[in-house]
C-alpha cells in the first residue's frame, strides 16, 4: 500500500511550483492554437481539411489519456510530466519534414498526448501532495492555473503570429516548454512506497468500479453543458440578435475564478451536498437559456452558469480522488477526465440540432442529460458511498 506523508510547508512550496510549471506549459500549445488554422490556411488547407486536423488534437487527447493515467501510477507523477515537456520538445522538428496534412495530423497527435499526460499527471500529483480536508479547495486552485493558461496564452499567440510569424511562435512556444521543464525539475515528488501487488494495476477493473464509474458519468452529464452553451454561444447570439458577447465569457470566467477560489471551504463532508447544489445551476442554465432574448439575461445565465460549473468540477473530482486509492489515482483520473472532454463534445453536437428545431426545443432537451447525472449520482453513487462506508466501519 501506498504511503504518504508530506509536510505542510512541503506542500505549499511544490504545490505552487507545479501551479507555475502547469500554467507555464498549457500555454505553449494555446499560443499555437489561434495561429495554427491561420498558417494551415496559408498552406493552401481548405476549412474541412483545417477542421479534421484540429479535431485530432482532442481525439488524440482523448484515447491516449487513459494510458497516461496509468503511466502515471506505474513510474511516478513527476516522471511522466517529464516525459510530456520531452515529447512537446520534439515536434517543432517535424515542421522541417514538410506541411502536409499527415505531417500536421501527426504532430497534432503529439501535442495532444503531451497536454493531456500532463494535465493528468500533475492533477494526480497536486491531489497526492494536498491535506485530505482541502482536496476540493486544492484542485480549485490547480483548475483555476488551466483557465488562464486556455484564456490568455491565445491572445498572446495571435499578437505573436500577427507580428513575428508561425515558426517563431513556434521557438518561442519551445523556450516556454524549456522553462516549464526546468521548474518541473525542481518539484519534489515524495516517496509511494507501493506493494507489489498493486505494480500492475487492473484498468478496466479500475474503470468499472461503481465509485470510479459512477462520478465519471455524472461529470459527462453535467459537462454537457459546457458544450451546448459555451461553445455554441456565438451561434445562439446571432440567432437572438444579441452583441458583445465577449461579456458573456468575461463574466462567466470571473464567477467560475470566484468559486473555485473559495470551493472546499466548507469543507470535505459538505462535498456531496456541493455537487448537488452546482447541477441544479447547470440544469437551471440551461432551462434559462432556452428563454434568453437580451444580453441583460445572458449576463444572468453567465453568472448562474459560472457558479454551478465553477463548483461542479474540482467538488466531483475531490470525492473521486478521496475514495480512489492512491496507487490508482493516475488511472482513475487519467479516466474521469475523458468524461470532460466527451461532455463538451457532445454537448456540441447537441447544439448543433438547433439546425432543424431551434436553440429552445435544444436547451430544454438537453438539461434531461444532467437531471439524469443529478438523479444517477443522488439514487445510485451516494447509496453506494454510504454501503461502502458501512462496510468497512463493520470490518
Amino acid at each position: 500500500m501506498h504511503k504518504l506523508s508530506t509536510s505542510s510547508k512541503f506542500y505549499h512550496r511544490n504545490f505552487s511550483k507545479t501551479v507555475l510549471a502547469t500554467v507555464l506549459f498549457l500555454s505553449t500549445y494555446y499560443l499555437l492554437l489561434p495561429a495554427l488554422p491561420l498558417y494551415m490556411q496559408t498552406l493552401g488547407t481548405n476549412k474541412f481539411e483545417i477542421g479534421l486536423i484540429m479535431g485530432i488534437f482532442s481525439i488524440s487527447s482523448l484515447i491516449l489519456r487513459p494510458i497516461s493515467g496509468q503511466l502515471v501510477d506505474v513510474y511516478g507523477r513527476k516522471k511522466v510530466m517529464l516525459i510530456s515537456i520531452l515529447i512537446y520538445l520534439v515536434t517543432p522538428l517535424f515542421y522541417f519534414w514538410g506541411t502536409s496534412i499527415a505531417v500536421l495530423a501527426f504532430i497534432q497527435i503529439f501535442y495532444g498526448f503531451a497536454m493531456g499526460s500532463y494535465t493528468t499527471s500533475s492533477t494526480t500529483y497536486v491531489a497526492d501532495i494536498a491535506p485530505a480536508h482541502m482536496v476540493a479547495s486544492v484542485v480549485g486552485w490547480f483548475s483555476i492555473a488551466i483557465i488562464l493558461a486556455k484564456g490568455i496564452a491565445p491572445a498572446v499567440g495571435t499578437r505573436f503570429y500577427q507580428s513575428a510569424g508561425f515558426m517563431l511562435l513556434v521557438w518561442f512556444s519551445v523556450l516556454i516548454a524549456v522553462i516549464a521543464l526546468f521548474i518541473t525539475r525542481r518539484i519534489e515528488e515524495p516517496t509511494l512506497a507501493k506493494d507489489p501487488a498493486n505494480q500492475s494495476i487492473p484498468y478496466l477493473k479500475v474503470i468499472t468500479d461503481k465509485k470510479i464509474l459512477l462520478p465519471t458519468l455524472t461529470l459527462f452529464c453535467g459537462l454537457i453543458t459546457f458544450g451546448a452553451i459555451s461553445v455554441m454561444l456565438p451561434l445562439f447570439a446571432h440567432s437572438r440578435g444579441i452583441i458583445n458577447i465577449e461579456n458573456f465569457f468575461v463574466l462567466h470566467t470571473l464567477t467560475v475564478v470566484f468559486t473555485r477560489v473559495f470551493t472546499g471551504k466548507l469543507g470535505q463532508k459538505h462535498l456531496s451536498t456541493l455537487v448537488i447544489i452546482s447541477m441544479l445551476l447547470l440544469i437551471l442554465s440551461l432551462a434559462l437559456m432556452s428563454i434568453v432574448n437580451t444580453m441583460g439575461q445572458l449576463l444572468t445565465v453567465a453568472v448562474i452558469y459560472g457558479l454551478g460549473y465553477g463548483a461542479f468540477y474540482p467538488v466531483l473530482s475531490a470525492l473521486v480522488v478521496i475514495h480512489t486509492p492512491i496507487h490508482q489515482r493516475g488511472t482513475t483520473l487519467g479516466f474521469f477526465t475523458t468524461a470532460f472532454d466527451l461532455g463538451v463534445s457532445a454537448g456540441t453536437v447537441l447544439g448543433g440540432l438547433s439546425e432543424f428545431v431551434g436553440f429552445r426545443a435544444v436547451y430544454l432537451g438537453t438539461s434531461l442529460i444532467p437531471l439524469a447525472g443529478l438523479l444517477l449520482f443522488i439514487l445510485v453513487y451516494l447509496p453506494h458511498l454510504r454501503a461502502l462506508g458501512a462496510k468497512s466501519s463493520s470490518v
